[in-house]
């Protein structure tokens, strides 16, 4: 478990990176340290080889070193012990030597030779016999009259530096690993902390399940990643608690509905089965039944075409629809039905207006709005349909006289299943008496699926439209729609 959490592989990539870093730096730092010694080191004996060979006159053969010392001190203003000097001839034959040098002259390379005799200076590191630590040594060729008459070389040991270079890795050695153990406890520490507020998320979202939907998981700091991370939890908790309500809503609405025409068929088959009945009672049964077997199969088609748009699925198939030839035929189809209520109803539709639609879903669109409209107006109300446009819309109002619909109730009448007057039932529109099989209506029959108006904001939306209504209790209501045109 500690292995795969999330804290330790933090802490693992922390320790490596500070690793690599701390590797490379002590790296830099050495070759770095290295450098600078040996320059100055070169610096200086290359300065003592050309105050040598200004003074190399004064000296001969096994000279003492406090002769050329007090020299080197006066001319370069520092001390110069321990240093191998000699000189040799244009040939590299050795010819003056300080006396530490009188047993073991210094070397000389072939290539440092070569390059003396080509008036070059030259740089190397040699072990000379005796020595415990290297030598630095400067090959510095001594030119008169563009030849070259001697060839002074002077060396220095590297104890100093080597000892300095020795402590540099010691500390290094040490130091690097105790930084990084440090730099790991530390980096545990600052996981720990950083990935506290995510353990908190997580206690708190265990603890969140359908039945509290309703809890947020609490945010310390909004602006920073976790904090984003636990807005976006409750984003998500917030819609999965307006799913689960709707959810919970539509089982609740669709029981209720489904129940009623279940009911009347229930209710009709028991009153036919408790005496024997005419050819005529029994067909007026079953075409009750039938009645409310398609009423039930509209409300389920209506509820797959409201789902397939809840999930996102396209309700349309665009294609350019001429909306007043659309509307012209949706009036022809509901006048006999309007007169045979005693509706008067009219059609406005003076110009041509193009939209980008699907045909079906519009024709289900105005039938509804048109149906309802006729559906709730009294005889000898009126019902008008109107098409107009301006640059970007086209607008279509369907208007009544009929019943109205009260200000608090016409937000609520595009949701799913709801009812202006929740009283008016289809088991209330129907009273029977089981001994002689009558069926009279209370009133005229307003029964629906419920879905209609929710259909229609569905469709609308899908546009990019707008639907709204306007109305009053007694004088009737308005329905607009508004339309993108086609451009």
């Amino acid at each position: 478990m500690v292995r795969s959490s999330i804290r330790f592989k933090l802490t693992i990539w922390y320790a490596t990176a500070m690793g690599v870093v701390l590797l490379v730096f002590s790296a830099i730092l050495y070759v770095t340290m290295t450098r600078a010694l040996y320059a100055e080191m070169d610096a200086k004996i290359k300065a003592m080889a050309e105050v040598t060979a200004s003074s190399s006159n004064k000296l001969v053969g096994h000279f003492d070193l406090t002769q050329l010392e007090s020299i080197l001190e006066e001319k370069l203003g520092f001390r110069t012990p321990g240093k191998f000097i000699q000189i040799l001839d244009n040939t590299g034959s050795v010819g003056q030597t300080s006396v530490n040098l009188q047993s073991h002259p210094l070397p000389i390379t072939f290539s440092a030779l070569k390059k003396a005799s080509n008036k070059e200076i030259s740089f190397e590191t040699l072990y000379a016999k005796g020595s415990r630590y290297p030598v630095r040594m400067v090959t510095y060729p001594v030119v008169e009259n563009n030849e070259v008459v001697s060839i002074i070389q002077i060396g220095t040991s590297l104890q100093a530096i080597q000892e300095t270079l020795d402590k540099l890795l010691l500390i290094l050695l040490f130091g690097v690993p105790a930084s990084l153990t440090m730099a790991s406890f530390g980096g545990w520490f600052m996981a720990k902390k950083s990935l506290s507020p995510v353990k908190n998320i997580t206690t708190a979202a265990r603890m969140i399940t359908a039945r509290n939907l309703d809890q947020r998981i609490e945010v310390a700091n909004p602006n920073d990643e976790v904090g984003m991370l636990a807005e976006t939890f409750n984003e998500m908790i917030a819609r999965l608690n307006s799913s689960f309500r709707r959810i919970n809503q539509f089982s609740s609405d669709v029981s209720h509905e489904l129940r009623t025409p279940l009911t009347i068929i229930r209710g009709e088959m028991e009153v036919a089965l408790r005496a024997h009945r005419t050819l005529e009672e029994y067909q007026e049964v079953i075409a009750s039944g039938l009645e409310e077997v398609e009423r039930m199969s509209t409300m389920v088609e209506e509820l797959l075409l409201l789902s397939k748009a809840d999930d996102g699925a396209s309700m349309l198939n665009l294609s350019t629809i001429p909306l007043h030839s659309l509307l012209d035929t949706i009036y022809n189809n509901v006048l006999a039905l309007a007169r045979g209520k005693g509706i008067d109803i009219t059609i406005q539709n003076n110009e041509e207006v193009y939209v980008n639609g699907d045909e079906m879903r519009l024709r289900q669109l105005f039938l509804n709005l048109v149906d309802n409209a006729i559906k709730y107006t009294p005889p000898m109300g009126k019902v008008a349909i109107a098409l107009t446009q301006n640059s970007e819309y086209a607008h279509i109002s369907v208007t009544d006289t009929g019943i109205g619909i009260a200000k608090e109730d016409q937000e609520k009448i595009f949701e799913r299943f709801y009812r202006v007057d929740k009283s008016r039932t289809r088991e209330e529109n129907k009273v029977y008496d089981s001994e002689n099989m009558e069926k009279r209506s209370k009133s005229w029959d307003v029964g629906g699926t419920g879905l209609g108006l929710a259909i229609c904001k569905k469709i609308v939306k899908g546009y990019g439209g707008q639907i709204t209504v306007e109305s009053e209790i007694g004088k009737g209501s308005t329905f607009s729609v508004d339309l993108p045109l086609k451009h």
